[in-house]
């Protein structure tokens, strides 16, 4: 699977693809068009459709996630994921999915990991999460200006 975190307007996902006997490198965090960040785990097609589908917009037709969890941090603070419905679960404070999410909580709320620490202490537990990590953080929205 993998390990994806956020915090403090950061994300931060493995790399490891595991395809049957294989270990490949990925990207598992898109920029979305309002300037937050989405990231993938579980079957890495699913994963990719998926935040394809959200970086278009959330135009057409959702793609199936049936193995797969899509995690969210919106340009305007708002953070939570989807998954097969995609009905959108929100969080507050820290946040993690994948395989290495217990670890990377753990790092974060108790420690004062940053999203890339917290995803690094998963990869020294969990054999699906492994280095290097990507990091991102998220781009505000501006306010609009009021004419007057």
């Amino acid at each position: 699977m993998t390990t994806i975190a956020v915090c403090g307007g950061e994300m931060a996902a493995d790399t490891q693809v595991t395809e049957a006997a294989l270990t490949l490198r990925g990207e598992k965090i898109v920029r979305l068009p309002c300037g937050g960040l989405a990231g993938g785990c579980g079957l890495y097609g699913e994963v990719r459709r998926g935040l394809a589908w959200l970086q278009s917009g959330g135009k057409g037709k959702p793609p199936k996630l049936t193995e797969s969890e899509i995690l969210v941090l919106y340009g305007d603070g708002r953070m939570g994921s989807y998954t097969d419905k995609w009905t959108f679960m929100p969080f507050r404070g820290s946040a993690a999915v994948g395989s290495g999410a217990q670890a990377a909580l753990a790092a974060m709320n108790h420690f004062g990991a940053s999203a890339e620490q917290a995803v690094l202490a998963a990869a020294s537990v969990d054999p699906n999460t492994s280095a290097p990590v990507d990091v991102n953080r998220v781009e505000p929205v501006k306010a609009k200006k009021r004419k007057r």
